[in-house]
């Protein structure tokens, strides 16, 4: 039964441009997290002499003050804010996917509640991989992105279009 009353053509557009929509978020997201990053390095280099990404522990109330602008003195308040921040960062992006792919492409309503039930459980993970830090935390926040991105990719592909020259040449030139 479908829901509305629109098929993949006509949803195309918006799906479309919705992906790109998200596209920019991530790319504005990560561009300010490594930003805050190499604010961080060259801190710990002026006063350490050594630059190395190992050494950020998003924790640290030191590293806190300048990636996250807050001044916690307690990692237990950083890793409670970071865990709704985090969430609030990838939950649009997510709930978009997820119900774009449920309702454009055809079947995909169960899989993509699975997958919202194995993005739960990596968001339940974050806290504890944050506090810890890489590279755990990567493998609580990756397969959110995984997740995201393949659902999106499923949307643009059951539009019917084909996707512009720079998406196949990008896709082409980073994965085959």
């Amino acid at each position: 039964m479908l829901l509305f009353p629109n098929d993949a053509a006509t949803l195309a557009p918006l799906a479309q441009a919705t992906v790109m929509l998200l596209l920019w978020l991530y790319v504005a997201l990560f561009a300010q997290s490594y930003a805050k990053i190499a604010l961080v390095q060259r801190v710990r280099k002026a006063g350490f002499g050594a630059m190395s990404y190992t050494g950020v522990c998003y924790s640290d109330p030191a590293v806190a003050r300048v990636k996250y602008g807050v001044a916690h003195d307690d990692p237990v308040a950083l890793v409670a804010d970071r865990t709704v921040g985090n969430l609030l960062e990838q939950l649009v992006p997510f709930l978009v996917a997820t119900w774009m792919r449920a309702l454009v492409v055809p079947d995909a309503a169960a899989s993509a509640g699975r997958l919202t039930w194995i993005y739960l459980l990596s968001r339940l993970a974050y806290p504890l991989a944050f506090h810890v830090g890489h590279p755990l935390l990567q493998l609580s926040t990756q397969p959110g992105y995984l997740i995201v991105w393949g659902q999106l990719a499923d949307v643009a592909m059951q539009t019917g279009e084909e996707p512009p020259a720079w998406w196949v040449l990008s896709i082409h030139d980073c994965c085959l």
